[in-house]
């Protein structure tokens, strides 16, 4: 039977690292080198990054030093920090494992034994209260609200920074939310004195510390206490300044730590702790950011087998790997929102024209000789006939507007190559997408045509905005007079010659076809088959037209042109996002090619400054074992990356690097101004 080889990594041994742990004093301040302890001895220390963050340190009691396990009572105003600290190479006490606030405490007694278990972690509520009001630009009083950063406003992120005329000299500089509603106007503005500013990724995160700070609010107490602020400047240095963020919301009650995620995690960006012996020999802790994916690259060391072990050119005792090309995605399928068709419809009349002769009184709602419970349609129901429900009803009906709509609504992709589609089905008017002069929907308008404003240029009369009540019908395209009888002039007309009341409602239609792109497979795809990733992104790419399209057999007599698109005032907010949309799918499409890594790595010993929180891990090196999760031919790397660091010292002294193969995040689109 073949037997299994020795492990090369069992002979030899790193030397223990000496730590000592500290305990300071019951009022909740740091310890310093006078507060060790010599009961506690240290199990294991955990760090890691983010909100879900456990960095933790667990220490068992020295019964033999304490005695035993008796007169126990439960803690009151118990706040004592713990520290680990470790000797640097000069013998002084000058390294910072880790830290944290006693807050758990685990006994237990069986026929063998007793011990005591204590746990210090640095716990959300140390980095200050949750954030649930804020001070607005020009005003008193707090806002209890969410927090947003650059809101989307009638589908447009708008900036909320306050940029005053008048520049402030504050140290610490001060940063303040702006209400958007209220600087609109160049008058607003003026009052308000600022401007409207756009929020850096920077900027957002400095705010919030600024917000939890003392020195600007006096209501919230400070995080000072125990950790240090990042300045406006560092953060400047390490975010990407052109980044656009748009309706970032931190919800009210947030924690810092959420909030930070919240802010960070779109972006590519994470947070942790990292902390040092100060010069007056107490700690300091410091937030420090990363950018997912990316950092400085290290190796951990595993000679080859039959090698001299060295300890200097092997530090790995445990790896394991495990490649995923089942999960990837080298194909993608996006597809927009449907076709939206903004036009102006004239409508039939819903009715029969054998009631076209009826008394207006015959119509009104209640009275002894209302036919109203049988004729409720007649002089009220205005329509557009989509789906071919009312072509018998009346000789002048005869699928125009029907046709017409189809052949608008048709596959933007083919170039109207399909021009018998008969996709005929009921619709209904939505609200026009063009917008008024505020940034708002232009809404539905509904017109009559009036002979009295006739003249020489408008032989038949003009165009007028109803006054008359009405409502917009949910399951067809049309409209519904809602008055106790028919609007009188309409039924004037009606009643004299059918063919001069006439109706049109400018509004918005809804199709079925929707923009697709379709991102093939490279040949350099870790999978050679075809894995799919479908995509619906209908809130972010669009396809809004008001374009008429008519030919010599079928021309725009129903349907034609927004009549908003002639006016002055007009923002015709139409869009076709097709290139966006296929950039964002062949950007996607890079970010999930690539193989899904999980990976595994324990060292000996506990001395291993050179790996961080951050930073990038590219092989086993000695093995030359490759962990880039990219084919060779593909040009990026895709690395693990140390999101966390957990240290074992109880027996033999190990560290566990815990990895991540980050996906890079989804491009962001393009912001809507």
């Amino acid at each position: 039977m073949v037997s299994i080889p020795p492990n090369d990594t069992d002979l030899f041994k790193r030397k223990a690292v000496e730590y000592v742990i500290l305990l300071g004093p019951s009022d909740g301040s740091k310890p310093g080198p006078a507060d060790q302890v010599d009961y506690l001895l240290l199990e294991s220390v955990k760090r890691s990054r983010g909100s879900d963050r456990v960095d933790a340190i667990v220490c068992t009691y020295d019964l033999s030093k304490k005695g035993r396990l008796i007169d126990t009572t439960t803690p009151q105003g118990h706040n004592r920090i713990l520290e680990v600290r470790a000797y640097d190479r000069e013998g002084n006490l000058s390294i910072l494992k880790a830290w944290g606030v006693v807050t758990q405490q685990s006994q237990a007694i069986n026929e063998s034994d007793e011990y005591v278990t204590l746990t210090a972690r640095q716990e959300p509520w140390l980095f200050g209260d949750p954030i649930y009001k804020y001070m607005q630009w020009n005003t008193k009083e707090w806002i209890h609200a969410d927090l947003i950063f650059q809101p989307i406003i009638d589908d447009k992120t708008v900036d909320n920074k306050a940029d005053p005329f008048e520049e402030t000299e504050n140290d610490p500089p001060l940063l303040w939310i702006l209400d958007p509603e209220s600087t609109r106007t160049d008058e607003a503005r003026g009052f308000q004195e600022c401007w409207p500013a756009r929020w850096t990724l920077a900027e957002a995160v400095y705010y919030l510390f600024q917000i939890l700070g003392t020195y600007q609010y006096e209501d919230y107490p400070t995080i000072g206490r125990y950790y240090e602020y990042p300045s406006l400047d560092d953060l400047r240095g390490i975010f990407d300044e052109d980044l656009e963020l748009s309706d970032v919301r931190i919800p009210m009650g947030s924690t810092l730590a959420d909030a930070l995620d919240i802010l960070l995690t779109p972006y590519g960006y994470f947070w942790y702790v990292r902390s040092i012996i100060g010069i007056d020999e107490v700690a300091k802790h410091y937030f420090e950011f990363a950018k997912k994916g990316a950092g400085e690259t290290v190796s951990v060391y595993l000679q080859r087998p039959g090698d001299q072990i060295d300890n200097l050119f092997t530090n790995l005792s445990e790896f394991r790997a495990n490649y995923n090309i089942g999960d990837l995605a080298n194909r993608i399928i996006a597809v927009s929102s449907p076709i939206q068709f903004e036009a102006t419809f004239e409508l039939y009349k819903g009715w029969n024209d054998d009631d076209d002769g009826l008394d207006l009184h015959q119509l009104k709602k209640g009275g002894d000789e209302s036919l109203y419970p049988t004729k409720r349609d007649v002089g009220r129901k205005w329509v557009l006939n989509e789906a071919r429900d009312y072509d018998t009803i009346r000789p002048e009906i005869d699928g125009k507007a029907a046709k017409e709509l189809v052949f608008n609504l048709l596959d933007v992709l083919t170039g109207h190559e399909n021009e018998d589609g008969d996709n005929y089905k009921r619709r209904r008017f939505q609200e026009c997408f063009s917008l008024n002069p505020d940034g708002e929907s232009s809404g539905i308008i509904v017109e009559w045509l009036n002979a009295d404003l006739a003249d020489n240029d408008n032989p038949d009369g003009k165009w007028e905005e109803v006054e008359w009540p009405y409502s917009v019908l949910n399951k067809e395209c049309g409209i519904y007079f809602e008055g106790a009888v028919p609007p009188d002039e309409l039924w004037t007309l009606i009643n004299e010659d059918p063919s001069k009341a006439r109706i049109r409602v400018t509004a918005m239609v809804e199709g079925d076809t929707r923009k697709v792109s379709t991102v093939t497979r490279q040949e350099s795809s870790p999978n050679g088959a075809d894995v799919t990733l479908f995509l619906d992104l209908s809130s972010r790419f669009h396809y809004r037209t008001t374009h008429i399209w008519n030919t010599q057999d079928l021309p725009a007599e129903k349907i034609t042109r927004s009549i908003i698109y002639d006016r002055d005032d007009y923002k015709p907010n139409v869009a076709d996002d097709s290139t966006l949309l296929s950039d964002f799918a062949h950007q996607v499409r890079d970010i999930e090619d690539v193989t899904l890594l999980s990976c595994s790595l324990y060292l000996d010993g506990v001395d291993h400054a050179e790996y961080e929180i951050g930073k990038l891990i590219d092989k086993v090196d000695g093995r030359n074992l490759d962990l880039n999760g990219k084919s060779p031919d593909q040009s990026a790397k895709r690395l693990p990356q140390i999101v966390g660091i957990n240290e074992y010292f109880n027996s033999e002294q190990k560290t566990e690097l815990l990895l991540e193969s980050f996906k890079e995040e989804r491009p962001r689109t393009e912001i809507r101004r």
